[in-house]
């Protein structure tokens, strides 16, 4: 049986979006992808509410021209470093992003 999935859409102009995304062992690569209008999926850890989630954002988004800065899903990789204890040379998030529930919800 797929598992589902909660993802939460973070686009680069704001607002959240939920869906729920079939997948094997985490959401499917394509249709994040689809929804994130990526090429290339980097992932990483976030914090909001004190849970973690992974972030999937765009791998190659920091080598579009005029790339806009993802507040949300800055702040939400930013708390998740704190957390970690972690620091970054480049601390930001570009593009639209996706907050990804690490356990699969079961769907009936």
């Amino acid at each position: 049986m797929e598992n589902k999935y909660n993802v939460m859409i973070l686009p680069a102009s704001g607002g959240i979006i939920a869906q729920t995304v079939p997948g094997d062992d985490g959401p499917n690569f394509k249709d994040i992808k689809e929804m994130l209008g990526i090429k290339m999926i980097e992932i990483t850890g976030a914090t909001m509410g004190g849970k973690d989630y992974d972030l999937y954002f765009d791998e190659e988004g920091r080598m579009v021209n005029n790339a806009i800065i993802n507040d949300s899903a800055t702040i939400f990789f930013l708390a998740w470093l704190a957390k970690e204890g972690r620091t970054t040379m480049i601390p930001n998030i570009v593009g639209n992003a996706a907050l990804v529930q690490r356990e699969p919800v079961n769907v009936k």
